[in-house]
């Protein structure tokens, strides 16, 4: 069995990559935004979180689908709520 600290480093390593790509993923968020406002678009978009709903199931470990769910409904309320701030920014502008 491994050392109970080298799991742990795995994990932090593991955390690491989390948090780049979620950084990421945040700044791909504030230009869908600035899209959105200029297109005078809503910053919800019901069919577009559902598509990724059924993709992350799909794609998700089989047993773990709900968890993955439960994962990007987080990722995607946080994606929603920058991409308010930022479109208000925008229209406040």
């Amino acid at each position: 069995m491994s050392d109970l600290n080298e799991l742990r480093k795995e994990i932090d390593r593991i955390d690491d990559e989390i948090i780049k790509y979620f950084n990421m993923r945040l700044e791909v968020s504030k230009k869908v935004a600035q899209y959105k406002a200029e297109k005078n678009m809503e910053v919800l978009q019901s069919d577009r979180e559902r598509e990724i709903n059924e993709k992350i199931k799909r794609k998700a470990p089989k047993g773990y689908e709900e968890h993955f769910v439960k994962l990007f409904d987080c990722i995607l309320e946080i994606s929603k709520n920058v991409q308010a701030e930022m479109v208000s920014k925008v229209e406040g502008n």
